[in-house]
């Protein structure tokens, strides 16, 4: 495949508006979700990198979704 200038903008446009979400969870949420949705890590995997345990990876995660959800459904 050669050089997709609609695929380039589609991938743009997905970044800033994923950046965009994002802005509306803690840090440590975004963190969270990078790591488990982008990176396919365990909780327990995040838990070590970041200094928590796998539970409070656990609650993290779930508070981010849950206020996603409610902002944009």
């Amino acid at each position: 495949g050669g050089f997709d200038a609609n695929s380039l903008e589609t991938d743009v446009v997905n970044r800033e508006t994923l950046r965009k979400v994002l802005e509306h969870i803690t840090p440590r949420q975004r963190q969270v979700l990078l790591y488990r949705y982008t990176m396919d890590m365990t909780q327990t995997d995040i838990g070590r990198l970041l200094g928590l345990h796998q539970v409070d990876v656990s609650r993290e995660e779930k508070r981010a979704k849950t206020r996603l959800r409610l902002l944009f459904g």
